[in-house]
Formats: structure tokens, C-alpha cells, sequence
């Protein structure tokens, strides 16, 4: 399922920035399309299954967890099907993690999509932000 945000001129503006992200600017976005819902596991799955890609944590041999107290550690075994390197949320439902810009690329291309702009990001992030404020969260209003 899908929704159209339509957007027109927008200002990026952050509360904290590297410097290399700066100076800010005004940028014009045309309307785009976003995914209402993350992408799953199980559709990862499939994507996977059908093109035989392998995932930058699975070439690297792991990932990066977060660790309470630790910060980001480098995980043997953190992969797309065990984020956690052994134990964690596997349901085919719950959104994908341990993917790379570079797994996220070969998705879109495979599901006939692309990747958001980080100015259109910012924006559905926004919009998605301001909507569960106003009492709807994931499109359907809370009760």
C-alpha cells in the first residue's frame, strides 16, 4: 500500500548537524510516492530468493548492533535474518534490519521502486511525524 505526499517548497532545517551539512538550503521537491509501511522481512525474503543477493553484513561476515553502555559494536553473525547475531525478532512481519544503502539500492531496483531523496525523506518523516500527533499512526486513526 502506498500514499502520495505531495510537496512543494520546503526548507531543511535540523536541530543538530555535522558540519559538513551545512549550509542549509531551499530545495523544491515535485510530489513523490512513499511506501506507507516499512519493508519486511518477508518481503527482503523473497527479494532474496528470487535474485541470490547476499547483504554487506552477510559479505562483511556481521553487522553493528547497538549496545547498551557500548555504543555500536561490530556483531559476528548480525545479519538481515538475525539482526542481533543469534537472538531477536525474526516474524516475516516486523521490518528488516541490517541492510546497507547498497541492499536498500537492489531492493528498489527489484521491486520496480528507488529510494527516497534525503530531502524527500526528511519530508515523509515529517509528514508521518505531524500525522501521529494528530492521532493517526501507521495511515489509520488511533482510537
Amino acid at each position: 500500500m502506498e500514499a502520495c505526499v505531495q510537496l512543494g517548497r520546503e526548507r531543511l532545517t535540523c536541530r543538530t548537524a555535522f558540519d559538513r551539512e551545512s549550509p542549509r538550503r531551499t530545495v523544491t521537491l515535485d510530489g513523490f510516492y512513499v511506501d506507507r509501511f516499512e519493508v519486511t522481512r518477508g518481503q527482503f525474503e523473497r527479494f532474496v530468493a528470487a535474485s541470490g543477493h547476499r547483504t554487506t553484513a552477510e559479505n562483511d561476515g556481521g553487522g553493528w548492533v547497538p549496545r547498551p553502555g557500548d555504543g555500536w559494536v561490530k556483531v559476528r553473525g548480525a545479519t538481515w535474518k538475525t539482526p542481533g547475531g543469534g537472538n531477536g525478532e525474526r516474524s516475516a512481519g516486523a521490518p528488516v534490519a541490517q541492510v546497507s544503502w547498497y541492499d536498500a539500492q537492489a531492493y528498489c531496483r527489484w521491486a520496480g521502486k528507488r529510494l527516497l531523496t534525503e530531502a524527500e525523506w526528511e519530508k515523509a518523516a515529517a509528514v508521518r511525524t505531524a500525522a501521529s500527533t494528530r492521532g493517526v499512526t501507521n495511515g489509520r486513526r488511533r482510537r
